[in-house]
């Protein structure tokens, strides 16, 4: 069993956090890293607080989170790419063309 799984599993036995929490817990310490208010390893802490959750359950999200950080920074590189390359077969960018 992958750590992702593992954390939907903690998620699906805690009545406080489903599967759409996940998400926001990532989104969470993704604004979190981008702020800089703490080292990452640190923020099992900032996850129990926000998502009413115990230490244990928090510190597997966060795991979860650094473990699949990478590949989801690179899925979303890939959609941004995506999108700029559907935009120029429109011939400009979100319908206004280039100058």
């Amino acid at each position: 069993m992958d750590k992702e799984q593992a954390a939907r599993d903690l998620l699906g036995k805690n009545p406080l956090l489903f599967d759409q929490e996940l998400e926001d817990v990532y989104e969470c310490l993704d604004n979190l890293r981008e702020s800089g208010v703490t080292n990452m390893f640190g923020a099992a802490s900032f996850v129990a607080d926000n998502f009413e959750t115990d230490g244990p359950t928090a510190k597997a999200l966060l795991v979860a989170w650094m473990d699949t950080f990478q590949a989801r920074a690179d899925a979303n590189a890939a959609a941004i790419i995506a999108e700029i390359h559907s935009d120029d077969e429109l011939g400009g960018f979100n319908g206004y063309e280039y100058r």
